[in-house]
């Protein structure tokens, strides 16, 4: 079979995944990559192909371990500022209590922004969205009659759920250094080097990319290479409220016009 030797940046790299994962009751080591499927990573020895050496405790992705850190309820009228609306019906004044563009991931409260991606389209699950408890919808789609209490048609779907994000989370990004990585091959390396001379200079910093996303008491297999807005505004909160003030990112090709919006 073939051994994959990590040494230096990626070593440590993989020593600081390994230690999340062992702080979260996951075993001696863990299966991490682009599936959670590529290599084992052990402290000081080497990476191996996960399906030679199976793992006993799967240490599971960011979907099914992602748990928003706790914020208060906000009002709809501040949560959509700085969003281009086209039109509104409902209650402006409604508070929200949580964000999400994933009908399933929608509880009493929340604001559920239907994104119209490539293969599936949010505005289907809306009234799903609202059965679950969503008070809000926020749609580049005009409103349909009946589906819910409050309607808000948006210019742009990805760049209205990036500020609503921003706001619901307080911003966290205007006291955080984040240092953005794009680029067609080398993204993850040159975050481990990155990390790695913050680090050695005193300042540790949360590492978001292919492999994982990694900071301050949390460490979660990624499905992306960017989190969506949500979570990537959740853990930029998590970071800032921890103390540490710098994060290094990877930025996929097709975030990176939506990151430049937000000043990222």
């Amino acid at each position: 079979g073939i051994r994959i030797h990590a040494s230096g940046a990626w070593r440590r790299l993989g020593s600081r995944f390994l230690r999340k994962f062992t702080e979260a009751g996951y075993g001696r080591s863990a299966t991490v990559g682009r599936n959670a499927s590529h290599f084992r990573i052990r402290p000081g020895v080497s990476a191996v192909p996960a399906s030679r050496e199976p793992c006993s405790r799967r240490v599971p992705d960011s979907r099914s371990i992602f748990k928003a850190s706790v914020t208060p309820a906000m009002n709809l009228r501040s949560l959509l500022a700085g969003v281009q609306v086209y039109c509104w019906s409902g209650d402006k004044d409604v508070d929200i209590q949580g964000v999400a563009f994933d009908s399933r991931k929608v509880e009493r409260g929340f604001a559920f922004v239907a994104i119209r991606g490539l293969k599936s389209d949010g505005n289907r699950y809306a009234a799903e969205a609202v059965k679950k408890g969503a008070v809000a919808v926020v749609s580049r789609d005009p409103e349909p009659p009946g589906v819910a209490p409050c309607w808000i048609q948006v210019s742009n779907d990805r760049e209205a759920l990036a500020q609503i994000a921003a706001n619901f989370y307080g911003h966290p990004t205007r006291s955080l250094s984040v240092v953005g990585i794009t680029g067609t091959n080398g993204k993850t390396t040159t975050a481990a080097l990155t990390a790695s001379i913050l680090e050695a200079a005193g300042s540790p910093a949360a590492v978001f990319g292919t492999i994982g996303y990694s900071g301050p008491g949390f460490a979660y297999l990624s499905e992306r290479t960017t989190p969506e807005a949500t979570e990537l505004e959740d853990m930029f909160r998590r970071v800032l409220d921890s103390g540490w003030r710098h994060v290094v990112m990877e930025r996929s090709e097709e975030h990176t016009s939506e990151l430049q919006s937000r000043g990222l």
